[in-house]
């Protein structure tokens, strides 16, 4: 970053948000309809620490948590 800034390149940084999240949420879901609900929840915490604003995960939890 600090490079492209020294050469008047910094008008041209885009950001790409991270896939992983996304990834583990539906690998959650597909656990999930698998009935594998222990592995859907290690799988939902780590998108969840990934982005943590997205109440998609704990609802998902929730999900998983009560069919255990």
């Amino acid at each position: 970053m600090l490079w492209q800034k020294a050469e008047g390149w910094d008008d041209y940084v885009v950001w790409a948000k991270s896939a992983y999240p996304q990834a583990y949420y539906y690998l959650g879901y597909l656990e999930i309809e698998a009935g594998r609900y222990d592995e859907a929840v290690c799988l939902l915490k780590i998108g969840h620490r990934l982005e943590p604003t997205n109440p998609k995960f704990a609802i998902e939890q929730a999900r998983a948590i009560g069919r255990i």
